[in-house]
């Protein structure tokens, strides 16, 4: 167990128009994942495991919004924003070197097809399947209510610049 003397605040914010609407949708069926929203990228190179949390950390860290829970508090929802930078993120290694490609799509697409809880966990999650010691697949998987595909491939690049400023002796081939 860990202890910790930073006091975390949390803010609520209420929701946009559209973000109330995903949240009724949410509401009227908690176990669909049909306002999931995700992308995959093939990795070639090395992926430096310690480097590659590290910038997602930080992109967490940056964007209160990438931590955040969703709340009903009386009549109205609202985003909570947990102040706290100590939240670690639902990252996610899998070894998929012993499974065929048709395989790997299907664990990539269980994965991204996994409900979110709302309520409980932010609306933002991030795997890495490993395919070879040089050939990887992530896959970041978002709800539509934290934001759609243009924030997360913007959220995308700022991982990957964060990547490569941080692991400069490892090439990476992106696609």
């Amino acid at each position: 167990m860990e202890c910790s003397t930073h006091q975390s605040e949390k803010f609520m914010q209420p929701l946009s128009s559209n973000q109330k609407t995903l949240w009724l949708a949410y509401q009227l069926a908690p176990k669909s994942s049909a306002y999931n929203v995700y992308t995959t990228t093939r990795i070639s190179g090395k992926v430096n495991f310690r480097v590659w949390q590290d910038s997602w950390q930080a992109l967490v860290e940056k964007h209160p919004t990438l931590r955040a829970t969703y709340q009903l508090k009386d009549t109205q929802v609202f985003q909570v924003l947990d102040t706290s930078l100590s939240i670690e993120i639902d990252l996610q290694y899998v070894d998929v070197s012993q499974f065929e490609e048709k395989e790997i799509q299907q664990k990539i697409l269980e994965a991204a097809n996994h409900p979110f809880d709302l309520e409980n966990s932010p609306a933002f999650r991030i795997y890495l399947f490993e395919q070879s010691s040089q050939e990887y697949i992530q896959l970041v998987v978002i709800h539509e209510i934290l934001g759609e595909l243009r924030s997360l491939l913007i959220l995308l690049s700022e991982f990957f610049n964060l990547y490569a400023k941080s692991s400069v002796k490892n090439c990476l081939l992106v696609s």
